[in-house]
């Protein structure tokens, strides 16, 4: 890849990587995609014409005081400067990426009937964890078609343990015995 947003997420990162601290640089990345993803005029905001630097720069300070790391708001600062913060949200999951991978943490998709609670996901994460001794960080994906239990898919690997798959296998064994 040469793209600019990549040479800001790898500079960024090996920033993190060489100050030993991937996971509080992290943290901040989640954050700030959070942050964006809810209020999408802050970018809106921070591409306007109308507002000097300083202005924005302020307006970086106050909503993301409470970030871990001055650099990260310093990468939206830069983002900003160079008139490539629309960019900001592509920059950051790329730079999560590349700390998951250096962190050993696969990235997977929890289906379930329902919206689980952080609790739930955490439990399921926690039983991959022990079972595949992998980290796995989870996103959950309504599927009603389940009619019950949950599916995960990491890496393309496929655990199925939804009440739809196990009357399709009992479905199946039944077709079998019949065929007997």
């Amino acid at each position: 890849m040469d793209s600019p947003i990549f040479h800001y997420s790898n500079a960024f990162f090996d920033l993190a990587k060489e100050e030993n601290r991937i996971l509080s640089y992290l943290e901040d990345a989640r954050v700030i995609l959070t942050v964006i993803k809810e209020n999408k005029e802050i970018i809106t905001l921070l591409s306007s014409y109308f507002l000097n630097n300083d202005e924005k720069n302020s307006i970086i300070d106050k909503s993301f005081a409470l970030l871990n790391e001055v650099n990260s708001r310093n990468l939206i600062k830069l983002t900003v400067s160079n008139h490539i913060v629309s960019s900001l949200d592509e920059l950051l999951l790329e730079f999560i990426e590349l700390c998951n991978e250096e962190l050993g943490i696969k990235k997977g998709t929890l289906y379930s009937i329902n919206k689980l609670s952080e609790d739930e996901i955490k439990n399921v994460e926690k039983a991959f964890k022990e079972k595949l001794n992998i980290k796995v960080e989870l996103t959950n994906v309504i599927d009603t078609s389940l009619i019950g239990g949950i599916r995960v898919v990491i890496n393309d690997h496929i655990y199925d343990g939804s009440l739809k798959n196990k009357m399709e296998s009992l479905k199946s064994s039944l077709k079998k015995e019949g065929a007997n």
